[in-house]
């Protein structure tokens, strides 16, 4: 068991389970394999806030490949290894093809993330009806997240984009594959845009 030094494990869809919890079994095998000297990393689509409501579970992680790859931290110390954002201009430019489609816009920076009062409230209109409890506890609620861009130079990592259809997902990949970003599909209707070549892997 000792020969392994590191385990990368996803987060949705992978460590929890179809509740968005971490099964009492699971949580043991991995605290006995930090007790034998193996190295856990989360690598996932959220950021720090959004750990919260598995902080206490999550004492066998060491390390966090958060943001898919755009923040990397040491969960221990708390330090942020590496940081990589899109510039106020790139975020602000998503935001506006997301508008332009009525998607959803989820705008995630180091250590907060930030949805408008009125997609909170048709969060199952945009396919994403299991994350209420996440962003009703975790996210900051405003009247529009372009002063938050704004107001965050150099710390916004990602922003999603929630679609109603696939069809209008594929509609706002074709408009912002010439801004140089790198741009995921992800959950149903979700593309995720963040600064050039970040990935969970290159985290």
């Amino acid at each position: 068991m000792g020969a392994y030094k590191l385990l990368a494990l996803d987060m949705d869809g992978t460590l929890l389970n179809s509740q968005k919890r971490i099964s009492p079994r699971t949580a043991r095998v991995l605290t006995d394999l930090c007790a034998w000297g193996t190295n856990i990393a989360l690598c996932t689509g959220r950021n720090v806030a959004e750990l919260g409501p598995y902080m206490q579970e999550l004492g066998f992680a060491r390390y966090g490949v958060l943001v898919s790859g755009a923040l990397v931290r040491d969960l221990l110390t708390g330090k942020n290894l590496r940081v990589q954002a899109l510039t106020t201009e790139q975020a602000l430019r998503v935001i506006e093809a997301g508008r332009s489609r009525g998607a959803m816009t989820h705008v995630l920076a180091v250590d907060d993330s930030f949805v408008t009062h009125r997609d909170l409230a048709r969060l199952e209109d945009v396919q994403m009806g299991i994350y209420r409890p996440l962003y009703e506890q975790w996210a900051s609620h405003v009247d529009d997240v372009r002063p938050c861009v704004r107001e965050h130079p150099g710390e916004v990592l990602k922003v999603n984009l929630y679609h109603q259809t696939p069809a209008l997902r594929d509609k706002s990949r074709r408009q912002l594959q010439d801004c140089g970003l790198a741009l995921a599909d992800s959950e149903t209707t979700s593309l995720e845009c963040t600064a050039p070549s970040i990935s969970k892997s290159f985290g």
